[in-house]
């Protein structure tokens, strides 16, 4: 029997000049600014686990991109951690009978694992939408807020929206979402579509708001015996 994946709906969101979530630091090799083509720059991305794959890919890109644009080389250092303990326990032997998975996870577990998993859509899901953005105090210090600024501004791009559809992020440009829109009837799938298109559309979405924000859902779902925590002493 395969493993069922239930997925939270997960989408890129901007927001500069705060940290949170995902944090983008610089280092620079060279003398002067970030837009300086003198030398070669380097930045830090500090993120999420599950982000991992994505940002390896998105890297090559934006590198070619901002050396077309500045003629300059910039390298990009990655620093990640585990999103949540539950996960780790998951993944050192726990016993799920369902894995509520970030849906990226989900479609990389069926890439990775073919055949021992189905991904089930739920009708009604969470819009999850990971804060991005430059770390103001370091950027100003080092003098490299343009490259950072930028390699977030990117990610908006064509380019890199298809570049996230590609490793199962939902893209924000519903015109670069629908090309990626599954043809399928079920919200089951236990099979990556040959196609490439994988979104499955028919889900009744809600956001953070209904669960008070972020601080009153963490503090009640998420903390140190919260309910999260209940349904594995639960079981135990």
């Amino acid at each position: 029997m395969k493993k069922q994946l239930a997925t939270l709906l997960a989408v890129t969101a901007l927001g500069i000049g705060v940290l949170s979530g995902c944090g983008v630091s610089a280092a620079s090799n060279s003398t002067g600014s970030s837009s300086d083509s003198a030398g070669a720059i380097e930045i830090t991305n500090v993120s999420y686990d599950p982000t991992r794959e994505l940002y390896a890919a998105y890297n090559d890109l934006f590198a070619k991109h901002w050396k077309e644009e500045k003629g300059q080389d910039v390298s990009v250092v990655q620093s990640h951690g585990g999103s949540g303990k539950q996960a780790l326990e998951v993944a050192n032997g726990l016993q799920a009978d369902v894995l509520l998975a970030w849906e990226n996870e989900a479609f990389l577990s069926l890439d990775e694992h073919p055949g021992e998993y189905e991904i089930v859509v739920p009708s009604v899901s969470i819009l999850c939408q990971p804060t991005v953005s430059v770390v103001d105090e370091v950027v100003d210090k080092r003098g490299t807020r343009d490259v950072a600024t930028e390699y977030l501004n990117y990610l908006y791009s064509d380019e890199a929206q298809k570049l996230e559809a590609e490793w199962y992020y939902r893209p924000s440009d519903q015109d670069i979402l629908k090309q990626f829109e599954y043809q399928g009837q079920s919200n089951t799938i236990s099979e990556l579509p040959q196609d490439g298109k994988w979104i499955i559309t028919n889900v009744d979405l809600t956001d953070i708001s209904h669960f008070g924000g972020w601080t009153e859902a963490s503090k009640k779902h998420f903390a140190d015996g919260g309910l999260f925590d209940s349904i594995y002493e639960e079981k135990n």
